[in-house]
């Protein structure tokens, strides 16, 4: 819904320190605004709404941009939503891996022993 994506709805999601939903869906992203102290990235799929699977070289633009986040965020959450054939469990399984080698290795630690 395009509606939010309006700097005064912005400005009131700092003012309370509440995360924009950052999203891709079949090709189609938000806007990268961080609003809060943590962010919420829903990844849908790239090849159609909840469809297809993540390649290496897009998982690892995220893994990089969560790591550049991570310098100035107390938390980041990732949901993958691309549940056909399963793909959700196997990118977030990716994602963690290109992520432990990163300064974001502490935070990826705790999720493996949760």
């Amino acid at each position: 819904d395009l509606s939010w994506h309006i700097p005064e709805v912005l400005e009131i999601l700092r003012r309370h320190n509440a995360a924009f939903c950052l999203f891709e869906l079949a090709g189609f992203s938000s806007a990268w605004e961080l609003t809060a102290d943590f962010t919420y990235i829903r990844l849908h799929g790239p090849q159609g709404p909840y469809q297809g699977s993540y390649n290496t070289r897009e998982l690892k633009g995220w893994a990089r941009r969560i790591a550049d986040w991570s310098q100035k965020l107390k938390a980041i959450y990732v949901y993958f939503d691309n549940d056909q054939a399963a793909f959700a469990p196997r990118n977030a399984l990716k994602l963690k891996q290109l992520l432990a080698g990163t300064v974001f290795a502490k935070q990826v630690e705790a999720l493996s022993a949760a």
